[in-house]
C-alpha cells in the first residue's frame, strides 16, 4: 500500500461500512497471506476498501452523467426535427413564382391548381426530400391533379424545407428544390407540376444526399424544358431567386403547427395519417371517392 493510494483516506469512513464497503474489505482480506508471522494491519485495509469505494462512486456518477447528457441531445435534436424555428421573412422582401399565392391568401406561399369556390379544397404540405412525401406523390400525386384540372377541387400544394436541419449534409436540398421549383413555375403551365413530380419521385437514393444543380437542371429537362429556358432556369436557380419564397413557407408551417409531412387537409379538416390508417389508405388510393363520400 502505497502513500498515494492512502492520501485521501479519511480514518472516520472506517467506522461506517456499507455493503460496497463490506464487499471490498472481503476481496482484500482474501489477499492477506494468512501463513504470515507479520500482523494483519486492519486500518490499511479499512482505508483500500474506502478508497476503493469513493472511485467506483465517482464512475457512477460520471456515468450518469453522461447518460443524461446523450438523453438532453437526443431530445434537442428531436424537437429540432419536430419543430424547426420559425423562419423570419418580410413579406415585402418575398419575390413569388407565376401563380403562387401571396402572404394576404387563406394559403399563404402555397401552389395552386384549379379554381376556388363551389368544391372542396385540397392542401397538401410537403418537403422535396421527404421519403414519404415521396410515397405520397407516386400514390395520389397525379391523381389529385387531375381532380384539380377536372374542376373537381381546389388543390394547393405548400412547400416545407424543414429537413434541412434534419439533414445538413444535403447543403439546402429541400431549399434548392423548392428555388428550383419556383423557378419551373416561371416557365408556364404544366412545367411546375412535372418538375416537382419529378423531384419527389426522384429522391436520391441516400436520404440527404439531396440533389445537385446539376441534377436538378436535369429534373428539368426530364419535365420538358429546352433551349433558352434551360438558361433561364440555371440562372434563376444559382442566383437565388425563389429562396425567400421558400423560407416563407417554411414560416407559415412552422406557425401553423403542422407537425411533419406529407400532411394533407380537405376543407380545413387534416386527413387522418399514420401510415398505415384506413382513412389515408382509401384517399390515397381513390382521393376523389374519398372526397365525395364526405362531401
Amino acid at each position: 500500500m502505497t502513500d498515494h493510494d492512502n492520501a485521501g483516506f479519511d480514518g472516520g469512513e472506517s467506522a461506517h461500512l456499507g455493503d460496497d464497503d463490506g464487499s471490498d474489505v472481503a476481496t482484500l482480506l482474501r489477499t492477506v497471506d494468512l501463513g504470515s508471522r507479520e500482523p494483519v494491519d486492519v486500518d490499511a485495509i479499512l482505508a483500500a476498501a474506502a478508497h476503493r469505494r469513493r472511485l467506483r462512486t465517482a464512475e457512477r456518477v460520471l456515468a450518469v452523467a453522461a447518460t443524461v447528457a446523450l438523453i438532453a441531445a437526443t431530445a434537442v435534436g428531436v424537437a429540432r426535427l419536430r419543430a424547426p424555428a420559425p423562419v423570419q421573412v418580410a413579406a415585402s422582401d418575398v419575390a413569388l413564382p407565376a401563380t403562387v399565392l401571396g402572404p394576404d391568401s387563406a394559403y399563404p406561399y402555397g401552389v395552386p391548381l384549379g379554381t376556388p369556390g363551389g368544391k372542396p379544397t385540397v392542401v397538401v404540405w410537403n418537403d422535396p426530400q421527404s421519403p414519404l412525401g415521396g410515397q405520397f406523390e407516386t400514390q395520389a400525386g397525379a391523381k389529385l391533379r387531375t381532380l384539380a384540372e377536372s374542376g373537381r377541387v381546389y388543390l394547393v400544394v405548400r412547400p416545407a424545407i424543414f429537413l434541412d436541419d434534419a439533414h445538413p449534409e444535403s447543403r439546402g436540398a429541400s431549399l434548392r428544390a423548392v428555388e428550383a421549383w419556383g423557378c419551373m413555375l416561371d416557365e408556364g403551365a404544366g412545367f411546375g407540376d412535372r418538375f416537382i413530380d419529378r423531384v419527389l419521385t426522384q429522391q436520391p437514393t441516400v436520404e440527404g444526399e439531396g440533389w445537385t444543380d446539376a441534377r436538378l437542371a436535369d429534373l428539368a429537362a426530364q419535365s420538358g424544358l429546352s433551349g433558352p429556358g434551360v438558361t433561364r432556369f440555371s440562372t434563376c436557380l444559382s442566383s437565388g431567386t425563389y429562396a425567400a419564397w421558400a423560407r416563407a413557407s417554411q414560416g407559415e408551417l412552422t406557425r401553423s403547427g403542422v407537425a411533419g409531412v406529407p400532411t394533407v387537409y380537405v376543407d380545413g379538416q387534416e386527413v387522418p395519417h399514420d401510415g398505415t390508417s384506413d382513412d389515408w389508405t382509401h384517399f390515397v388510393a381513390d382521393p376523389g371517392a374519398w372526397i365525395a363520400a364526405r362531401s
